[in-house]
């Protein structure tokens, strides 16, 4: 009996990673599902390992993982054992059958003519099938055993004494011509082409993640998701309670020489105004928001980004005068003002489609538009923005071709405004409700990927902060910068960080732990170099 032999390592391809959106195979989910006596966290960060290492499992139907050696069986000048071949019970037959044609589709077995018999041993297992198992006994007991005399651990560790390990890591990832910062896979790749050290892999991937350029670019804990915080919500008060607004544009010059508008939607009825502009400076943002007060009354609270023009002198002594508080949404968090936002889009997507070819008449669709949407049932309220602040639905061009049916309203005086109050309490009791249910709806599906981390005053942090900085192109700037310190936690999304005398006030989402050395660690291999150096 003999097996082609060779001592030649096969080359092995990278280590694969199964991909977060593709789900575990059945046999190692069932598996990492059989282990109840953990701890969620534990259940975590054992699927997370079976992701990074789920080439070295052999799934139901697959060959054994490893093929790195063949070898041969020396039996020496021993004359073939031959033995009788031993019945199989008929109740098996059938089964065994099925088996042995498995193997022979999978290049288990093959037919052969070669001298050499063993018995087949039918062996039953705790699920009531049976496994077909070859009895050797008599094989081994003929069979030389070879012997491979290895050195002492501590005889390679001596003699890798004065290696340069960092060098390597440091050629190999953040050369230009030998690494460019390739990431993990690409790096270790090249590498176990041509080093070998115990531990090496996790020496390549600690040396990676730590790459100060590397996380600069692409932050820290780059592969991985970094936690995200769990959506805030809040509530809607009265009538013109509140009011989202925002800039959209520039456009182009119109033939009034109008450039830009402001976007303001009312928080309960999200009843739109939009007003065209010549510039953004403050004065004229604030006069628009007094021409919507003229028409509406002033609101309580108004909610804006942190625009210059929003942050000037100018309108904070007009908030002032109306007795108006103002809320700023923190940087880069568009988001945070998602209904202005939303309207920008909506505004910018509707106006690409009814302007001529000039653009230079956009001011002119602003009117139609407003009255569609206003006159549209809003996705999330389920009653239109006109409905739900003037108590009935406002006429379209539309229905003057279509002439739906009238609704019937009170002739009398004395009943109109009796009614009308019970209709808009009921209305905006309904949009409450649509909107709560529908809030509480993209909360659940925003926080099942969420994770709140609880950053405390001291705790160094990276701050991702995308700024476009002049004379540089945006593709090629590194948005990542280390060296804050988080000085004050606001509430459990909002904190305040300082670095050197700047302090700006950010979402947590945009900062992440600095929880590694500048100095990248090889591992546990330099540690013993260390012990036997000179």
């Amino acid at each position: 009996m003999s097996y082609p032999y060779t001592d030649e390592v096969v080359d092995t391809p990278p280590r694969a990673v199964l991909p977060p959106s593709e789900p575990l195979p059945p046999e190692l989910a069932d598996m990492v599902g059989r282990c109840d006596s953990i701890s969620v966290s534990e259940r975590d960060l054992l699927t997370q390992l079976v992701r990074e290492y789920v080439d070295v499992f052999s799934l139901d139907g697959e060959m054994g993982r490893c093929d790195w050696v063949r070898f041969e069986i020396d039996t020496g000048d021993h004359l073939p054992v031959k033995e009788a071949v031993r019945p199989v019970p008929i109740h098996h037959r059938s089964e065994v059958q099925g088996i042995f044609r498995d193997y022979l589709d999978r290049g288990v077995v093959s037919f052969s003519k070669s001298p050499w018999n063993s018995p087949l041993v039918i062996v039953g297992k705790k699920d009531g099938k049976i496994r077909c198992c070859v009895d050797l006994r008599k094989v081994n007991q003929i069979t030389r055993v070879p012997q491979y005399p290895l050195p002492r651990t501590e005889t390679i560790l001596e003699s890798l004494q004065g290696k340069r390990v960092r060098e390597v890591l440091q050629l190999y990832h953040a050369d230009p011509g030998s690494g460019s910062h390739m990431g993990v896979s690409k790096t270790l790749a090249k590498i176990r082409k041509r080093f070998y050290w115990p531990g090496y892999s996790d020496d390549v991937y600690d040396f990676v993640l730590s790459c100060q350029t590397c996380r600069e670019r692409r932050g820290p804990g780059a592969g991985h998701r970094r936690p995200r915080a769990p959506l805030q919500l809040w509530e809607e008060g009265s009538l013109f309670g509140r009011f989202s607004v925002d800039l959209a544009g520039p456009f182009r010059r119109s033939r009034e020489g109008y450039r830009h508008a402001l976007v303001a939607v009312e928080g309960l009825t999200s009843f739109p105004e939009i007003i065209p502009l010549k510039d953004v400076k403050s004065h004229t943002v604030a006069r628009a928001l007094v021409d919507i007060w003229a028409r509406y009354g002033a609101c309580r609270v108004l909610r804006t980004d942190q625009g210059r023009q929003f942050e000037a002198e100018v309108l904070a002594e007009v908030l002032e005068i109306f007795g108006v508080e103002r809320v700023r949404t923190t940087p880069s968090r568009p988001c945070a003002n998602g209904r202005a936002e939303k309207m920008v889009q909506f505004l910018k997507d509707s106006m690409s489609k009814l302007v001529d070819e000039s653009q230079a008449d956009w001011p002119d669709t602003i009117p139609l538009l407003l009255m569609a949407y206003r006159g549209t049932p809003h996705s999330t309220l389920k009653h239109s923005p006109s409905e739900l602040l003037y108590g009935k639905s406002i006429r379209l061009p539309a229905d003057l071709a279509t002439r739906p049916p009238e609704p019937a309203y009170p002739t009398s005086l004395k009943e109109y405004p009796a009614k009308l109050r019970d209709l808009l309490r009921r209305l905006h009791h309904d949009a409450r409700l649509n909107r709560e249910l529908a809030s509480q709806a993209m909360k659940m599906r925003y926080d099942a990927n969420t994770s709140l981390t609880d950053f405390r005053p001291g705790d160094k942090v990276w701050f991702f902060n995308p700024i476009r900085r002049k004379g540089l192109a945006p593709k090629l700037q590194r948005p990542w910068e280390s060296g804050w310190v988080v000085t004050h936690k606001i509430n459990e999304v909002l904190a305040r960080i300082k670095k050197g005398r700047k302090l700006r006030c950010v979402h947590t989402d945009r900062l992440a732990a600095d929880d590694r050395n500048d100095c990248p660690s090889t591992g546990p291999l330099l540690a013993l170099l260390a012990k036997v150096a000179p």
